[in-house]
């Protein structure tokens, strides 16, 4: 199984900075796991990304490389998920067509085929308590006959509130590079913290797969000198624009285009910073 964006994000952070819908109201059908007209294994998996919980439907297998998929494979065509609270009401719904990927693998004429989708939902962050819901993700076919259902139970933990408001957008310019634009916002004040060098912030730019494709930092060095974190003062402001040229550093070449991330970081001690968006390359 594949890690997630957020999830390789947040292991790459922790290693380079030292990290210590729509709702309704109906009645939940019960809890069920049924393989209907199907034995590709699907499997429903959540997991907590800062401030939002990641879900993903997927099914992986490795099959004969012959040019042609199982017909069973090919039937898969959409995927739904509901998210219950813990009361039985139908709080989050979502859908989309299945996404198909294919990998080589060490073996001889064998591929590792991926069918998935990954959802993300975003609770209320004003909530203080954990939140115990559970998700239920359907898998149809292409004449949308269920064919798939699983139902899985999960936890959000609201995360603690961050001293530092990170704001960003990324857009392209008519010379065909890409202009980044941070905000950074003072919320409250933390003890001892500092900026270990003359590094300020820090870029990262993830493909869809997960895999870095840029980092403004790489291979630059910076003054080994201790400063403090801009802005000082809480409801204050810090701005900071800086150009990319659409070129890997991390994986070699001009980006293709489609569904990237951008992470932003202020690589502050004890606790670095950091948030992310999604973008879209045409």
């Amino acid at each position: 199984m594949k890690l997630s964006i957020a999830a390789l994000t947040f292991l790459y952070c922790a290693i380079t900075y030292c990290l210590p819908c729509r709702g309704a109201d109906s009645p939940a059908p019960p809890p069920t796991k049924n393989m209907r007209h199907t034995d590709v294994p699907f499997l429903l998996t959540a997991t907590q990304q800062g401030k939002a919980e990641h879900f993903r439907i997927s099914a992986e297998s490795q099959l004969p490389e012959t040019g042609n998929l199982p017909e069973q494979f090919k039937q898969m065509t959409s995927t739904e998920l509901n998210i219950f609270n813990n009361r039985d009401s139908n709080i989050w719904h979502g859908g989309s067509t299945i996404t198909m990927t294919h990998h080589s693998t060490n073996k001889p004429a064998v591929v590792d085929v991926l069918l998935y989708n990954d959802y993300q939902w975003s609770p209320d962050l004003s909530m203080d308590n954990t939140l115990t819901g559970r998700a239920e993700a359907r898998v149809y076919n292409r004449n949308r006959q269920l064919v798939f259902d699983t139902t899985i139970e999960f936890r959000f933990t609201p995360p603690p509130k961050p001293d530092l408001a990170l704001h960003m957008n990324i857009q392209r310019t008519p010379d065909r590079n890409f202009q980044i634009n941070l905000n950074v916002v003072r919320l409250a004040a933390t003890k001892n913290e500092f900026l270990p060098s003359g590094l300020t912030h820090d870029y990262l730019i993830f493909n869809s797969d997960g895999t870095l494709i840029w980092q403004m930092s790489a291979d630059k060095t910076y003054t080994q000198i201790i400063t403090d974190v801009q802005p000082t003062n809480i409801g204050g402001s810090a701005n900071y624009t800086d150009v990319w040229n659409g070129e890997g550093n991390a994986t070699q070449g001009e980006i293709m285009p489609g569904r990237y991330t951008l992470v932003s970081i202020i690589p502050c001690k004890p606790v670095a910073a950091q948030d992310s968006i999604h973008f879209i390359v045409q």
